[in-house]
């Protein structure tokens, strides 16, 4: 499912062109039976999609998506039954099952307890983290909101649609299950123009940012003790996630957009936020309204409780949501705090630049918290960062120490020219509407063309892939 090779369109092309005769032959048959099976077709090429990462990975998700349709029947038995069975909520630690064995036992049974156990070694099942909240999600929505259960069907459907199933974004039921109530194996002019921009400029971030600066970040040689070096390494691990993820997202709203269906923009330009609470409205955007309903309002919010501890408990969830490691504890518990001060700080009117400048310098530091696993690489960089001497030894060569030939600094000069010519055309369409400027037929073209010249020969994998 990586949009960024030619085996994932040969093998959606392949999946759409056999679903299109079926769906052609069938209906000479019966109309209605041509709707029925194009339904069924988008179930059908997702599970196609997962089985071509690994049988695994299909595993997990009929798992947890099967469990998940038993919840909602339990929660249906159990409001027409005026009944207070609990069962949905065993059901939903069941779900819960494979996330934790393949991507927190052995943290927890090691890190935490210091336990030597045999532990799973196999990757993360693709998108578990994704689709395991997104189910839970509807079992949750459908308890509290006595909504009816839907056709099996348009569950399977809503759980599996295969442009948003491994990364994103975490849709809610109220958003997506209409859209896939009426979907259509059909593809019309409309359709392509509104979708073909948004998969352009999702592979533009992807292949020709997102990629470079994983080859960069992969051959700078960064001496840990010089403190321009870490900067570097940080803004460039900071510049190289954005476009990553982000650029997943925007090839997942293209495809939907092909086949009439409107998932949610997860990135709303975040690198030009005004404040941290601001940054978490506009960064990965889904997960931010899962833990806000189902985790902040259920610890009470604003409105009950001690307002401080709920944030932090929020957020280090959020933490421990992507990934098992003390320092993915460490970054959720940071930006917890950077909530907190927010809220409780003196409210005065701070320059817009200063504004800018000190979120994305607080943002763009607990980046080093997310991706230096090593507690004490991350207590030594921090003191380094922090200690006011260390900017004073500059020097031309100890900076370009970090390349080892000119083809790797005219690379690094080349990705950071358009990456800031890219985030200024973003913020110059906050004025509009996000991206907007991006998405013009003149930038569409010019991403092509930087597509076909400068996207490395090996496309690295979606960092997110692995949470």
């Amino acid at each position: 499912m990586n949009f960024a090779e030619a085996q994932f369109w040969e093998s959606l092309l392949l999946g759409l062109g056999v679903a299109w005769f079926v769906a052609v032959v069938v209906g000479k048959i019966s109309h209605t039976a041509r709707l029925k099976f194009e339904k069924t077709s988008f179930s059908l090429i997702s599970m196609w999609l997962l089985f071509q990462e690994s049988p695994l990975t299909l595993a997990a998700f009929l798992w947890v998506v099967l469990l998940g349709w038993v919840c909602l029947k339990s929660v249906t038995f159990e409001r027409q039954n005026q009944s207070r069975s609990y069962l949905w909520m065993g059901l939903v630690v069941l779900q819960l099952a494979p996330l934790f064995y393949f991507k927190y036992w052995k943290f927890v049974v090691e890190g935490i307890f210091g336990l030597q156990v045999v532990t799973p070694h196999a990757l993360i099942p693709m998108g578990l983290s994704f689709y395991s909240f997104q189910v839970i999600a509807v079992c949750l929505d459908s308890r509290r909101d006595t909504l009816t259960l839907p056709k099996f069907v348009d569950y399977f459907n809503f759980a599996s649609f295969f442009p948003q199933i491994v990364a994103g974004p975490i849709e809610r039921r109220k958003d997506l299950l209409p859209q896939i109530e009426k979907i259509r194996l059909a593809v019309t002019k409309e359709s392509i123009e509104k979708a073909l921009p948004w998969i352009i400029l999702g592979l533009f971030y992807k292949m020709v940012l997102a990629d470079n600066l994983a080859v960069l970040s992969g051959i700078l040689v960064v001496d840990t003790q010089n403190v321009y070096h870490v900067i570097i390494e940080i803004v460039l691990f900071s510049l190289r996630i954005y476009f990553d993820f982000a650029g997943y997202s925007f090839v997942a709203l293209g495809l939907g957009a092909l086949f009439g269906v409107k998932l949610t923009l997860n990135f709303v330009s975040p690198y030009w936020s005004l404040g941290l609470r601001a940054f978490w409205r506009r960064w990965h955007v889904t997960l931010s309204q899962w833990l806000r309903d189902y985790v902040y309002f259920a610890l009470g919010g604003s409105k009950k409780g001690i307002i401080w501890i709920n944030l932090l408990i929020t957020f280090l969830i959020s933490g421990i949501w992507h990934g098992a490691g003390w320092n993915f504890c460490l970054w959720g518990v940071a930006h917890g705090v950077g909530l907190i001060f927010c809220h409780y700080s003196p409210k005065f009117k701070i320059p817009i630049f200063f504004n800018w400048l000190i979120t994305m310098t607080f943002v763009f530091y607990t980046w080093l918290l997310f991706y230096e696993t090593s507690v004490e690489q991350i207590c030594n960089k921090t003191m380094l960062l922090l200690d006011i001497r260390n900017y004073f030894d500059f020097s031309m060569d100890s900076l370009m120490s970090l390349v080892d030939n000119r083809t790797v600094l005219a690379l690094l000069a080349v990705m950071m020219v358009l990456s800031l010519v890219t985030l200024l055309m973003e913020g110059l369409s906050l004025k509009k509407s996000p991206y907007s400027y991006l998405l013009s037929v003149p930038a569409i073209f010019l991403m092509i063309l930087c597509v076909i010249i400068l996207a490395p020969v090996e496309p690295s994998t979606f960092i997110y892939f692995n949470f």
